[in-house]
């Protein structure tokens, strides 16, 4: 985009005017609809990439039959957009999931994602807008999503009662922790090393060894939480909620 499709836009706009170089390029794409059926190459695609540089108005183009080959078509709105009988090999559309309600990134900002109503968890390169994970395991609606310090696992937990542990290398489920005679809905969850926190519905802090799969202990506090995070030591584990207090425990002895 910066280095071959914002330079050719900028001159294309020079020679022509704005409006001038819409018109060519809208010249150009009708005179490939004169040619071959499907065609082979990325001439569509390149037009389709400059009109949508220069911020042209793009509802109804027509782009039937054509050979529409790795268009970035991810910021684009496409409203009412032939595409019938195209050929889109390569192309990327913008992703569609349900509500969003929970987002987290990871500590050093690479890794974004976010889950909600559709039962996945997606994860994103944060620098590239590139899918890193689609991360399917959960029955029911996520509510709660969370990273490990460094960054390496990525906990989650919904309505499904149960709480899964990723490993963001791979994308592969490590871990599921679940409680069978107290099933825990969770709304918060926070992750430090060997540790994993949560809490829910039942107003009850869970923390169990996650790589062991051992539950270690249940602290009640005072009422409500729905907010849990560790300090940066992990010697410490905070929770927050409908009282308006902040209650901290040690994270190993659960005092």
């Amino acid at each position: 985009r910066r280095l071959l499709l914002q330079p050719i836009a900028r001159q294309l706009v020079e020679r022509l005017g704005r409006a001038g170089a819409v018109q060519r390029l809208e010249d150009l794409l009708k005179a490939l609809h004169t040619q071959a059926a499907q065609a082979p190459g990325y001439a569509a695609a390149n037009i389709l990439h400059l009109l949508l540089d220069l911020q042209a108005n793009v509802q109804g183009l027509d782009l039937s039959q054509l050979a529409v080959w790795q268009a970035d078509l991810r910021r684009a709105s496409l409203l009412n957009v032939d595409l019938r009988g195209a050929d889109l090999t390569g192309s990327t559309f913008r992703e569609t999931f349900g509500a969003i309600a929970s987002v987290a990134v990871s500590p050093d900002g690479r890794l974004l994602a976010a889950g909600g109503t559709d039962r996945v968890v997606h994860v994103w390169q944060s620098a590239l807008f590139q899918p890193a994970h689609v991360l399917a395991g959960h029955g029911l609606s996520l509510t709660t999503l969370a990273f490990s310090q460094d960054g390496r696992y990525l906990a989650s937990g919904g309505f499904d009662e149960a709480i899964c542990v990723w490993d963001m290398e791979t994308g592969e489920l490590v871990r599921t922790l679940r409680r069978p005679a107290a099933p825990l809905q969770a709304w918060a969850i926070a992750i430090h090393d060997d540790l994993l926190a949560a809490v829910g519905m039942d107003a009850t802090m869970h923390v169990w060894n996650w790589r062991s799969g051992e539950a270690l202990c249940s602290l009640t506090p005072p009422g409500l939480m729905d907010a849990v995070a560790f300090s940066p030591d992990g010697r410490l584990l905070a929770a927050a909620g409908e009282t308006a207090e902040v209650v901290l425990w040690d994270a190993h002895t659960g005092e």
